[in-house]
């Protein structure tokens, strides 16, 4: 009797938890993230605090949202919502009781009368029209998509928010109230960048968060970080939803003295189709957390490709495409603002003088010289062993003269220093970086030569292929030892291949970015068990296919490979 009692029990308990169980499930269940039918006609605002907005939504198609946004820690924003049914008849409106209940709020469903607001009583309708029970308020933030945030323009916090929201549905109410596809890109870029920030750690360490052609996890996932794929993705993905032609452009730009000749970091942008017109936007570079730099939305082809180099040409937009080597002989440029507008003559990003540099910009153009330390033109990478850096300055420079012809304003400098780095403003728009010699190419190529840092790759290199170059194979036996087996054979002659030797020969002093490579290999052990190994090795690339390997150590730079 007892074995049955407590079976019995066992029977009730386990139903019990099995019940509790289905309950839970149901809960998880009963937050529908599907949209309601028909159009948004009036939302009522139940209660609001600092923490927490209480919302009332109903919609042409018979339903209503009972919505509860909560700010938590991190000022992020969830949302609640209770999906149920309304009727209507003569002016008395109910709100037939949902049938799952996922929050208790300040308001109670059943039976009201609605004159634009929400009243208890027909007398109260009729009489107190300024007294309403639940007051409408069809402000902006109020009619968005229930998955968006009220106080940004972003997808709430709720971890079904990654699989369950409808970016359709947010791409249709960021396209809503406006009249052209340029006031739609504005709003889509704005939620982007609202909704990003950029993934500097995963960048530095190439363990990136989130996988950049993942959507929803980028705009609505626990960490909503991205690079600059996952900002060119993103806009592809919302403009066409939008029926708006975009297609993500992959190239290389360069925005610092020391990327000044170099394919630097490789990287992502869009070519869009707007009202008709073929623009280019960076949605990377645009972003600036609170607010957008129009500088690189619709940018100017001409400008573009003072810092854009795509691999396709035909993505610069030009009618005349600028070929990889002249874009390297090129000046750097960068704007400050949109619809910049050039305002100078073709200026290279090495200048050969001898005492003397003149430069031609526009009559009327408002122009301001600066000159910076070289050490701006080798920085570091973040592999590479740390070395007191120098504080970046600008130096104004004043002593020049400006004669003014036609529309044309020539402006000459005396120039004593070997090398002179500029940075040239113009107009408040936009500026310019490159390098002054005062010598020859050849005298630069000398002064490459003699440095011997290897701890710094950029110096490291142009030092080696400088006195190939320059057949000094001499300096180049400092700058490598004399054992180096890359370089020289048993009895110290070169021993390079002609179509290496070839390639140095037309190498125009320009360099590509060094990237970092993980090698694995594996090795057995004295037991006869494989053992991994795994080292890493970096390389570059010059003009005309050139690839060199080296490795590090001790943050020492020695070449591995030339070919």
């Amino acid at each position: 009797m007892k074995k049955n009692l407590i079976q019995h029990s066992e029977k009730i308990l386990l139903s019990f938890i099995a019940l509790l169980v289905c309950v839970q499930l149901n809960a998880k269940k009963s937050f529908d993230w599907t949209l309601p039918e028909g159009e948004l006609i009036n939302v009522f605002v139940c209660a609001k605090d600092a923490k927490k907005t209480e919302l009332l939504r109903i919609f042409s198609g018979g339903q209503y949202e009972h919505l509860l946004y909560e700010t938590k820690s991190g000022n992020k924003e969830f949302v609640l919502r209770i999906l149920g049914n309304w009727t209507l008849k003569r002016r008395k409106i109910t709100f037939l009781s949902p049938d799952n209940k996922v929050f208790t709020g300040k308001f109670k469903y059943g039976s009201y009368f609605i004159r634009e607001h929400l009243y208890s009583t027909r007398k109260e309708m009729i009489f107190a029209k300024e007294n309403p029970k639940y007051e409408s308020d069809f402000q902006y933030g109020y009619s968005k998509p229930f998955f968006m945030c009220l106080g940004s323009e972003t997808i709430v916090h709720n971890k079904e928010a990654e699989a369950e929201m409808n970016l359709e549905a947010v791409v249709a109410f960021l396209a809503s109230d406006t009249k052209t596809e340029k006031e739609i890109i504005e709003n889509i870029e704005w939620f982007i960048i609202q909704s990003l920030e950029y993934d500097d750690i995963g960048f530095e360490t190439r363990n990136l968060t989130n996988d950049q052609y993942d959507i929803y996890g980028m705009l609505a996932g626990p960490k909503r970080l991205a690079v600059c794929a996952g900002y060119a993705n993103i806009l592809c993905t919302m403009a066409e939803m939008a029926g708006i032609k975009v297609q993500k452009v992959d190239g290389y730009t360069r925005s610092r003295f020391s990327e000044i000749s170099k394919l630097a970091g490789y990287h992502a942008w869009n070519r869009l189709t707007i009202d008709g017109e073929e623009q280019l936007h960076d949605l990377t570079w645009a972003d600036y957390g609170n607010h957008i730099d129009f500088a690189w939305i619709n940018v100017r082809p001409e400008i573009m490709i003072g810092s854009h180099f795509p691999d396709r040409l035909e993505d610069q937009l030009l009618d005349t495409p600028v070929l990889q080597s002249s874009y390297l002989n090129s000046a750097c440029l960068l704007a400050f603002e949109q619809d910049a507008e050039i305002a100078h003559t073709f200026i290279p990003a090495t200048l050969y003088v001898d005492q003397k540099l003149n430069l031609t910009f526009a009559k009327d153009a408002k122009v301001t010289f600066y000159r910076i330390e070289e050490d701006v033109l080798y920085m570091n990478k973040s592999f590479e062993k740390m070395r007191v850096e120098k504080e970046l300055y600008l130096y104004p420079v004043s002593n020049y003269t400006c004669d003014k012809t036609g529309d044309s304003a020539i402006y000459n400098f005396d120039i004593s220093s070997f090398i002179t780095v500029f940075n040239v403003e113009v107009n408040d728009a936009y500026s310019l970086m490159f390098v002054v010699v005062n010598g020859s190419e050849r005298e630069l190529l000398q002064y490459y030569a003699q440095q011997t840092n290897d701890v710094n790759y950029d110096q490291y290199l142009k030092a080696i292929l400088s006195a190939i170059k320059l057949k000094d194979y001499a300096q180049l036996k400092k700058i490598t030892g004399a054992d180096s087996n890359i370089f020289f054979d048993k009895n110290g002659a070169l021993n390079l291949s002609q179509s290496v030797l070839r390639s140095i020969e037309n190498w125009d002093g320009s360099l590509s970015d060094l990237e970092e490579r993980t090698n694995k290999t594996f090795e057995k052990d004295a037991e006869g068990k494989e053992k991994e190994q795994i080292w890493k090795t970096y390389y570059t690339e010059i003009p005309n296919g050139l690839t060199v390997t080296l490795l590090l150590e001790d943050g020492h730079y020695s070449v591995a490979a030339i070919e």
